[in-house]
C-alpha cells in the first residue's frame, strides 16, 4: 500500500495524482448520496445490489483519495462527508432510519480507521503529503505572492483574462489570486457575487430537489478544486454550473407567472 502511495505522489510525470484524487473524492460524495440520500435508488430493479456495491466503493474511493495525496481532494472529501452526515441526520420524516444510518456510518468509520492503520495507509506517501503540507507549500506560496504582486500593479481592472500565464508564468493554484491578478477588484467582486449566488441558490433548492442536491455536491467539489489546484478558466464544470443556476431564474419566474395566472 505504501508503494502505491509513493507511485501516486512521487511519479507525477507518469501519473496525474491530483486528478486521480479529485475523481475519487467526487466518486465518494456521489456514492454517499446514492446510498444514503437518494430516495428512488433502491426502488429500481437491482437498486439494492447497486447500493451495496457503492457502499463498498466508499472505502475504495476514500483510501484511493488519501493515497493519491491531493490536498484539495482530501479537503473536499472531509467537508462533503461532514455535510452529508448533517443532511442524513436532518432528513425529514425518517428519524429511526436516520439514527440507524448514523450508527452504520459510525461503525463504518471505525472499521475504516482500523483497516487504514492495519495496512499502513497513515504511513503512505500520499497521506504524509496531505497531513504535512495541507496549509503550507513553498511552491504555492511563491505563486500566490507573485499573483498578489501582479494584482497590485493593476488593482482596479487587472491585466486581463488569461494574463496570469505571462504576469506570473503559471497559474497560482487558487482561483481567488488568479482572478485578482487577471480582473482586479471589479472582476473579483462580480465573480464573488456569482459564486455566492450559485451557492445560495443550489443550497436552497437542494432541500427539496435531489437533482439540485447532486448539482450542489458537484459545485462544492469544483469550488474546492479551483481554490486548491485548478485554473478556473479551464474548468468546464464551473461554467456549466453557472449557466445552470442563472438559467433557473427565468424558468422560476415563468413558473411563478403561470401559477399566478391560474390562481387568477
Amino acid at each position: 500500500t505504501s508503494a502505491a502511495g509513493t507511485l501516486l505522489t512521487n511519479e507525477e510525470s507518469a501519473f496525474n495524482y491530483q486528478s486521480a484524487s479529485y475523481y475519487l473524492a467526487y466518486c465518494f460524495s456521489y456514492s454517499v448520496f446514492f446510498v444514503f440520500l437518494y430516495d428512488h435508488g433502491k426502488q429500481h430493479k437491482g437498486g439494492k445490489l447497486l447500493s451495496f456495491v457503492m457502499f463498498i466503493m466508499l472505502f475504495v474511493c476514500a483510501v484511493g483519495c488519501v493515497l493519491g495525496g491531493g490536498r484539495g481532494a482530501f479537503v473536499y472529501l472531509v467537508l462533503i462527508g461532514i455535510y452529508l452526515v448533517y443532511r442524513i441526520i436532518h432528513k425529514k420524516g425518517k428519524r429511526k432510519t436516520n439514527a440507524n444510518t448514523i450508527l452504520l456510518l459510525g461503525i463504518t468509520a471505525i472499521i475504516a480507521v482500523v483497516l487504514a492503520s492495519r495496512f499502513n495507509i497513515f504511513d503512505s506517501a500520499g497521506f504524509t503529503r496531505v497531513s504535512e503540507n495541507l496549509t503550507s507549500d513553498d511552491n504555492r506560496d511563491a505563486l500566490w505572492q507573485s499573483a498578489i504582486k501582479a494584482f497590485k500593479e493593476s488593482p482596479i481592472l487587472g491585466h486581463g483574462l488569461g494574463s496570469i500565464w505571462w504576469t506570473v508564468g503559471f497559474y497560482s493554484h487558487s482561483m481567488f489570486t488568479d482572478i485578482l491578478a487577471e480582473t482586479g477588484i471589479v472582476g473579483t467582486a462580480i465573480f464573488l457575487w456569482v459564486l455566492v449566488r450559485c451557492f445560495l441558490t443550489l443550497l436552497r433548492r437542494s432541500k427539496f430537489s435531489q437533482f439540485d442536491f447532486f448539482i450542489f455536491l458537484i459545485f462544492c467539489g469544483v469550488f474546492v478544486e479551483c481554490s486548491f489546484s485548478g485554473y478556473w478558466i479551464s474548468s468546464p464544470k464551473l461554467f456549466l454550473i453557472f449557466g445552470y443556476v442563472f438559467g433557473l431564474t427565468p424558468l422560476e419566474r415563468k413558473a411563478k407567472s403561470s401559477v399566478s395566472k391560474v390562481s387568477l
